[in-house]
């Protein structure tokens, strides 16, 4: 089978959603499909079509895109240049009017990007698999089956549009766009024959329910074998263990106060580095630098580092959503590793507190704990976990929806294929 993807950013750069569409291309490309892959260009992404993967991938941009690009790729070289600093903040405000602007909250020059690299194949697809987000993606691929219904459309759901708290950044433009949005992911669902999702369920059940016989739920497809050994040791010296928590903060959606109170407490047992990007940063510079000894702030990795850096630690912190409908791809990834893994709840019904409680390993502090209680709980397992890890074939067999073979056979099946 032809198979088109078409996400976001994709090689170099995988965000989680793309770390999940790259898992399930490299199964494909095993068991012998052709697979194609339409991303958004972004400042590092190569210039012309990639030798350095065995998918072919094509990368589109919009005049905004190609602005934001040039101004990423100064802000790379100087991050600290007040100009560009200022242009970066322009174009986040030029993306926002373009968004109030439009009837929905999609941008429909990405839309006919996309639309348009995929009409520009040389080939029609057996099997369209947009990834959202973006959601423009699905659009696109909504269109183009418009003029192709022989095509089977099967997009893969990892993040809300309608309901979207980072796509929505106030309540005001939510409500404003809801009635668009919603007719927008409506279009989407009939043009599909199946949509695969991690959390979209309530949503469809509660905007679209006659629409939810289309939808066939999978995890995050990221519990893939590790290539290097993870064995951790004593990095520090001085006995403690090393806490690593590698991901995006924000304020609202996901703060880490609570874990940041705790590890200021911990220090003579633990030292917790935190990897953060953007404006996360803010966040945690000021206990980092009341409590150097406790907590330190580092830059981002890229994906292709992170393997290595997890294998430093003792133990991997996860902090949870403020938002139940917002799955964080995270825990699957520490879970590969089968390292300790400490999670920190933000709401009550976190969607990840029952897969980190069923791991062996695992730890979780619940929404409002008491802070005495918590901080104890996290040095009991500090020490009883410091220098354990488990197999990988293991965590496999406990949480089998999360390879991404699994992934691929639902998919295949949607589009009417096979999976060997």
């Amino acid at each position: 089978m032809k198979v088109v993807f078409v996400v976001d950013a994709y090689f170099p750069r995988y965000a989680a959603v793309e770390k999940c569409a790259k898992n399930l291309v490299d199964v494909l490309l095993r068991e012998g499909h052709e697979v194609t892959v339409i991303a958004k260009r972004y400042w590092d992404s190569p210039v012309n079509l990639t030798d350095d993967l065995p998918e072919d991938v094509l990368f589109v941009s919009t005049s905004l895109s190609k602005m934001r690009a040039q101004v990423d790729c100064h802000l790379a070289e100087a991050s600290c240049c007040f100009g560009w600093r200022l242009a970066d903040r322009a174009c986040a405000l030029v993306n926002y009017f373009g968004t109030l602007a439009g009837r929905s909250c999609a941008h429909w020059d990405l839309v006919e990007a996309y639309r348009k690299a995929i009409e520009e194949l040389g080939f029609v697809p057996d099997q369209l698999v947009p990834c959202s987000s973006p959601f423009e993606g699905v659009i696109a691929c909504v269109e183009y089956s418009k003029q192709h219904p022989e095509v089977k459309l099967t997009p893969v759901i990892f993040d809300q549009f309608a309901d979207s708290g980072t796509l929505c950044k106030t309540r005001f433009t939510r409500e404003l766009k809801r009635k668009a949005n919603i007719a927008v992911e409506r279009e989407a669902l009939e043009a599909s024959n199946l949509v695969l999702n991690v959390t979209w369920d309530e949503h469809v059940r509660k905007y679209h329910p006659d629409c939810s016989g289309k939808l066939v739920h999978i995890e995050h497809p990221l519990l893939v074998r590790p290539k290097e050994n993870l064995q951790s040791s004593d990095k520090r010296g001085d006995g403690r263990s090393l806490v690593i928590f590698a991901g995006s903060l924000s304020a609202g959606v996901r703060d880490p106060a609570v874990a940041l109170d705790i590890f200021c407490e911990l220090e003579d047992v633990a030292h917790l580095d935190m990897y953060v990007m953007g404006a996360g940063r803010d966040l945690v510079q000021p206990k980092s630098s009341e409590h150097p000894n406790a907590v330190s702030l580092l830059d981002a990795v890229p994906s292709s580092e992170m393997t290595s850096l997890l294998a430093k630690a003792d133990c991997l912190l996860s902090i949870g959503n403020t938002r139940s409908d917002q799955k964080p791809s995270k825990v699957v990834e520490y879970m590969a590793t089968g390292k300790p893994i400490l999670h920190i709840c933000s709401i009550a019904d976190d969607p990840v507190r029952d897969d980190v409680s069923a791991y062996p390993l695992g730890c979780v502090i619940n929404a409002g704990e008491d802070a005495v209680c918590a901080r104890e709980t996290v040095r009991a397992f500090l020490e009883r976990t410091r220098g354990k890890q488990m197999a990988f074939d293991e965590v496999s067999a406990l949480f089998h929806d999360e390879d991404p073979e699994i992934a691929v056979e639902r998919l295949l099946n949607c589009g009417g294929g096979t999976s060997s």
